[in-house]
């Protein structure tokens, strides 16, 4: 037994990530899931500044995040898995290193995505970061 920590960030290769970690917990004989979204910090600035405001842009991100993991939720309720969802404000990459060793998670879970041209060939920011960042083992889901 054991836990994973399963970060989401609501992309396609987020909730393979997701579906992933339910199957490996069972094998596992009964890991649990601890499923993190993080509010990045918000930056606004210009004409966003003046008609929304930096709090209602917050939000606005906060209620997306919440969205993520709900549908989460939904999607792991039938998995007899075991699970809570968290959500956490900062940097998502420093986040989810530091809450991974704060719960004492066994490993971290994450999509990957490439940006620009060469599409999934490369290593989105935020995985690569945590990559980085970790001090327990990290498995990336494309």
């Amino acid at each position: 037994m054991g836990t994973l920590l399963v970060a989401l960030d609501g992309s396609d290769s987020a909730l393979r990530a997701l579906e992933f970690a339910a199957r490996q917990a069972l094998a596992l004989g009964g890991a649990r899931l601890h499923v993190l979204a993080v509010v990045p910090p918000v930056n606004v600035y210009g004409e966003v500044e003046v008609y929304a405001g930096e709090e209602r842009m917050r939000e606005l991100a906060a209620g997306e995040v919440r969205g993520i993991l709900d549908a989460a939720g939904e999607a792991l309720r039938g998995a007899s898995v075991e699970f809570e969802l968290e959500q956490l404000d900062g940097q998502p990459a420093e986040v989810i290193a530091r809450r991974a060793t704060e719960i004492g998670c066994d490993w971290i879970v994450m999509g990957t995505h490439g940006h620009g041209r060469l599409g999934a060939a490369v290593l989105g920011s935020v995985a690569q970061s945590v990559v980085h960042l970790a001090t327990v083992p990290v498995m990336l889901v494309k």
